[in-house]
């Protein structure tokens, strides 16, 4: 018989009549007429083309292929129910995502924003690495958010925004001339430490040295302090040393405070984004989707990036 045709309802009702023994008592166990069970009992006697209950005065026995039909009848709900309370016992547990975040994006901005995707999916919960991206390991995590340059990959890839690096610096730093041209600005570098933040794939100055040169700069770049991560260096910009040339975008707290300032209106595109980055086949995943989804909404939006 075409499985599209299976007389669940009817499967039902014989096996609920046959445990019984009776077409009262099944009807009464199933709190259904019992004309509705008999009809049910006929239309799969019907469709088997046997009869499955002889009918006595003092009650009904099952015929032979009764006897088979039961057992197998049992076996497929016995298999059935016990499938879905596995799929039930599953539902309650925590889905662990392994997620790979820049260091400055994780504790500048993802940290601080991950109580609202708890609150959102609760059954989601998310182990955070913030070290090297392992690139060629055999578990990559499920999501990814990098600094980079634009990137050609068989992943699935969205810019979360695009870097636009400016002077920030403590207030203090700042006098009341205004930097308003190439000899007022170089004056103001030359007397201040310049903070640098090291990219991988360049030269420590190679920031400064773009800076300068978009913008006419004529005084030395390639000197100042070094640190691994934007968030070192913005920190020790905020002690009152140095000034740091960054994106604005995840220091806008502490700029809003008046604890940082931009003091030239001056920008340097340097070819970098943030980056969120997926396997493909990691979005067949209801919670990557989840996870991915919430990133795109909270961090890729245009009055974030063109405010700034």
């Amino acid at each position: 018989m075409d499985r599209r045709r299976l007389p669940l309802n009817a499967l039902r009702a014989f096996e609920e009549v046959a445990l019984q023994g009776s077409f009262r008592a099944a009807a009464d166990s199933l709190n259904v007429a019992q004309s509705s069970l008999s009809r049910h009992v006929a239309t799969l006697e019907h469709a088997a083309g046997v009869s499955l209950f002889e009918r006595h005065p003092r009650g009904i026995e099952l015929t032979p292929a009764a006897e088979k039909l039961l057992s197998s009848v049992r076996k497929s709900f016995d298999r059935l129910s016990l499938t879905l309370d596995e799929i039930g016992a599953q539902s309650t547990e925590l889905r662990v995502l392994s997620v790979y975040f820049a260091p400055s994006f994780a504790s500048l901005l993802a940290v601080s924003a991950l109580k609202d995707f708890r609150q959102l999916c609760p059954g989601i919960t998310l182990d955070i690495s913030c070290l090297t991206l392992p690139q060629h390991q055999n578990n990559p995590p499920d999501a990814a958010v990098i600094y980079s340059r634009p990137i050609i990959s068989d992943k699935v890839i969205n810019l979360l925004w695009q870097v636009e690096s400016t002077l920030i610096c403590h207030p203090d730093l700042v006098s009341d001339s205004p930097l308003d041209s190439a000899e007022a600005l170089d004056a103001f570098l030359g007397r201040n430490e310049l903070l640098h933040v090291r990219v991988d794939d360049g030269d420590r100055f190679s920031l400064w040295k773009q800076f300068a040169g978009v913008h006419g700069l004529r005084g030395p770049v390639a000197r100042g302090l070094t640190f691994d991560t934007a968030e070192l260096a913005i920190r020790y910009a905020q002690n009152g040393n140095g000034i740091a040339l960054l994106d604005p975008t995840p220091f806008q707290p502490e700029i809003v405070a008046g604890n940082l300032i931009c003091p030239s209106p001056l920008r340097l595109t340097p070819g970098y984004g943030y980056y969120l980055v997926c396997d493909a086949e990691a979005l067949e995943d209801t919670a990557v989707v989840l996870f991915r989804n919430w990133l795109i909404q909270q961090f890729c939006k245009s009055d974030r990036v063109a405010g700034l």
